[in-house]
């Protein structure tokens, strides 16, 4: 049918033999024979007919063409409304969920109870107790509205920030937990290095959850202790600290091998692996270790093999001034008027019936641990479990035995540390002394 009249036209054979062939070509084709066809193809499924239109090749193109983008922009359309319905769902649920929690969160703040309080430095003051430690009192400052029922209470503490040594947050990945004590916990951690993308190995001392307004004192004071010791071989190095916008985090050195009595208890198996020699040589890093601290003018309190880290080379480093407490060695600490854990088996007489704290009490602990270190980290006294009979014992004369692998006079450096009298002590310059002889 070709302008509105029937004809039949003969063309050039034109084969299709494959199913993806969508065009056929005409051949000796003249314009005379432009115009419309009904075309028709068979096989033996069966026949169908189309309405087509023949014209210059241009224009065929052309027609072509857009019967391809009609096609395409159908395709475009139904991709087009499936991705708005897509997006509606979206919107839909995202609302949806900030709905929810916007009401979540009005429901958890109605069973919270906020409250504000301010941490003030009132002043830096010299004692035997804290030497060079900072006086902190805490004073709140604002309450939310007391709920009639609330699930938890939240403290916010407001802290003074040393920007020298304030550590952004987002550099601190805390790892897995290491160490834990009465109120402290500590972790292994990851610390970016400024300016790089390499991090270093930390650990991260921090409270639990249910400490208290002098926990996060002590902390506090812990961290200002370490900034004034300063850097020594022998005692564990502040890296950092981050107070603001969430818990106290103190950033130290971490020592891949865990502490003395840890590091001991390991090898009392292995007795043959350290020598007189290795025992000696801790003891000398110890107490050049509290020379060291002895010269700024700090008491450590709470000297034992427990609190001596030991890093990868086998290097003795003191730490914990004073926060963290063993809770599961019975015997180690006893609440003594206030609320404060005390290490009674490692304390020299004067600390505990006067709690009288001093270099030379230190030098009296430093010799609990020499006989630590050379007992494979037994514990003191553990054939007395009654605190008070001890304390009676040792006012009376009674001292740890010398141990089977250590020399009489290692054991006689030992007694000088206990001498009842403070003052006939030997300072920790002369242990160094007699240890190197």
């Amino acid at each position: 049918m070709a302008n509105g009249c029937t004809k039949r036209l003969n063309f050039g054979l034109s084969k299709i033999s494959d199913d993806n062939v969508t065009s056929l070509f005409l051949r000796n084709v003249t314009e005379r024979d432009f115009g419309y066809y009904m075309c028709m193809a068979e096989n033996y499924h069966g026949a169908s007919t189309r309405l087509i239109l023949l014209n210059r090749l241009r224009d065929a193109l052309s027609f072509v063409y857009h019967s391809q983008t009609k096609e395409n922009n159908s395709y475009i359309n139904y991709g087009g409304m499936c991705v708005a319905a897509v997006f509606i769902i979206f919107l839909f649920a995202f609302i949806v969920s900030k709905f929810r929690k916007s009401k979540e969160t009005i429901v958890n703040a109605e069973k919270t109870y906020v409250i504000q309080k301010n941490v003030v430095c009132v002043k830096e003051m010299k004692s035997a107790v804290k030497p060079f430690a900072p006086q902190f009192r805490i004073e709140e400052i604002q309450k939310s509205c007391t709920p009639l029922k609330y699930d938890q209470i939240i403290v916010r503490y407001n802290i003074p920030v040393d920007i020298q040594w304030e550590v952004s947050r987002n550099r601190v990945e805390i790892n897995e937990k290491i160490g834990e004590g009465a109120f402290g916990l500590v972790f292994k951690a990851k610390l970016k290095v400024c300016d790089s993308e390499s991090t270093k190995e930390v650990a991260i001392k921090t409270l639990k959850l249910e400490h208290r307004d002098e926990d996060v004192i002590s902390l506090l004071q812990e961290i200002e202790i370490m900034k004034k010791v300063g850097k020594h071989e022998n005692v564990i190095s502040l890296l950092g600290c981050c107070l603001k916008k969430g818990p106290v985090l103190l950033i130290m050195e971490c020592a891949a091998n865990g502490n003395l009595r840890n590091f001991l208890t390991k090898l009392a198996n292995y007795p043959n692996q350290l020598t007189t020699h290795d025992f000696v040589n801790f003891a000398v890093q110890i107490a050049s270790g509290m020379q060291h601290l002895a010269c700024k003018g700090c008491v450590h309190r709470d000297l034992a093999a427990r609190n001596v880290l030991v890093d990868d080379e086998n290097v003795m480093k003191i730490s914990d001034f004073g926060l963290t407490r063993n809770l599961n060695s019975f015997g180690y600490y006893k609440v003594q008027n206030t609320d404060q854990l005390l290490p009674v088996r490692w304390m020299a007489p004067e600390a505990w019936s006067d709690n009288q704290f001093s270099t030379k009490s230190d030098v009296w602990s430093f010799g609990v641990l020499l006989w630590e270190i050379f007992t494979f980290a037994a514990q003191p006294y553990d054939s007395i479990d009654d605190i008070a009979s001890l304390w009676s014992q040792i006012a009376n004369g009674l001292r740890l035995s010398q141990p089977d692998s250590c020399s009489h006079s290692i054991y006689k450096l030992m007694t000088r540390c206990w001498n009842e009298n403070a003052s006939q002590r030997p300072d920790f310059s002369e242990i160094i002394y007699y240890l190197r002889k």
